[in-house]
This record gives structure tokens, C-alpha cells and sequence, in this order.
């Protein structure tokens, strides 16, 4: 296999190169271990090294000291759940949206939820700023990370949200110059969920799009959101 990159005498290309196929052979090895439908192999990614991933793409920040309004979520044992789900079936769900070379996940699974969340409430799927919270949210650390929880603390203190075409994703860190005339969404609390994939599925086919954190790789986090279930 060839990487598309290419190698040249050119000491980094032959660095790159040597990552790539070190990043392959984890891969395969990834693959001979998989028992659902998770597929490895080589991606955009496979030149850059575990650190470099997670400086660049990984932005879930536990450090964070702010305090939230989260509610702890239990589930209803009498509640019946769905056997499948998937909000993208009812147009809660917007576009597959590239963060670019800045650990701005945390941003887009939280907009995410409170796209979906909104969606529910009005009927209508609009697309918030990622790059207002990048900002603008002060518990968070740009493009080096943020923690969810501490952000929609942020949002509701902040007063609310811009829409994406007001205050367009750059994918760099800037300078806050959010405008709250042109507020369209708002947030008053948070709820937590455990890890049990059982209250999972209960909340997300009641309530919506999730904001979560994956174990991407090794001990390195990648928020995401979680759309639905099968």
C-alpha cells in the first residue's frame, strides 16, 4: 500500500512515512480484535502520531474548576424503550461538519445536542455557532479543548446562541465579538447521564441527540454526538 502523501529523500516525508506504517500495522492489528462493526484501516490521520492527534483533534479538558447546573438523570424502569433509534430519520440531525486541525469537539457535540434539542422544541433544525463557544465560552480553552458540562454553564450564562451564518466556524481561536441582538437559542440547565447504555438509549429516543465523550484511542477523549442506536 502506497500512502497518497508519498516519500521522498526529504527527511519529514520518510518520517511520515515510517508513522504511516507504523499507524498501519496498529490498525490491522485493531481490526483482528473487532467483533462489531467497527472498520480500521488508513484515513487522513494515519501520517500524524498518537500526540499529535490528540493535540490537534481531542478536546475533552477534566481540568475544567467551573460549576454547572447539571441534573442527574435515573432511569424509569417502566419506560419502554425503542429497539432502534435515529434522530436523523426525524431531520434533528444537521450535516457531518469537519472540526479542521483545531480540538474544537467539545463546541460541536454540544451545539449538537442543543441543535437537536432545539428541533424538538420549535420544529425547526437550525445550525448554531461552533466558533461563538470557541470564543466566547471562558471555561473553555479554544482549540486546546472544553468540557461540556462547564460549557452549557457557559451558554446560560453567556444568554444564549448565534446562528452559524452570523458567526462563521474558522476553526482558529479569536477574539469573542458575539452579538446577543442576534441570539436564536438559549439554554437553562443540563442533565447528566451514567454510563449504562440502557439509560442512554431511554433518554436519547425521548429527548434527543447526545453530547459524549468516546474513548477515541487509548486514554485519549473525543466528544462526539450520539444520534441514535441500533
Amino acid at each position: 500500500m502506497r500512502n497518497s502523501k508519498g516519500t521522498t529523500a526529504n527527511p519529514m516525508r520518510l518520517m511520515r512515512f515510517n508513522i504511516f506504517e507504523d499507524n498501519l500495522k496498529q490498525a490491522e492489528f485493531y481490526q483482528t480484535l473487532e467483533r462489531g462493526t467497527a472498520l480500521y484501516g488508513v484515513t487522513r490521520f494515519s501520517d500524524l502520531t498518537g500526540d499529535e492527534f490528540r493535540e490537534a483533534f481531542l478536546g475533552l479538558r477534566r481540568d475544567q474548576q467551573y460549576s454547572t447546573t447539571s441534573h442527574s438523570y435515573v432511569k424509569k424502569d417502566s419506560v419502554s424503550i425503542p429497539q432502534d433509534y435515529d434522530w436523523r430519520v426525524y431531520g434533528a440531525v444537521g450535516p457531518v461538519l469537519d472540526q479542521g486541525h483545531c480540538g474544537s469537539c467539545w463546541a460541536f457535540s454540544v451545539i449538537g445536542n442543543i441543535e437537536g434539542q432545539w428541533f424538538r422544541k420549535t420544529g425547526q433544525l437550525v445550525s448554531l455557532s461552533k466558533q461563538q463557544l470557541v470564543d466566547c465560552d471562558r471555561s473553555s480553552r479554544g482549540c486546546n479543548g472544553g468540557y461540556p458540562p462547564a460549557t452549557y454553564e457557559s451558554i446560560r450564562r453567556i444568554g444564549g446562541l448565534e446562528i452559524e451564518a452570523d458567526y462563521r466556524y474558522t476553526g482558529h481561536d479569536g477574539v469573542c465579538h458575539q452579538n446577543p441582538g442576534k441570539f436564536v437559542a438559549y439554554v437553562n440547565s443540563s442533565v447528566a447521564l451514567t454510563n449504562d447504555e440502557n439509560t442512554i438509549a431511554e433518554w436519547l429516543s425521548y429527548h434527543g441527540p447526545i453530547s459524549m465523550a468516546l474513548n477515541a484511542r487509548l486514554l485519549q477523549v473525543h466528544l462526539l454526538l450520539t444520534v441514535g442506536y441500533t
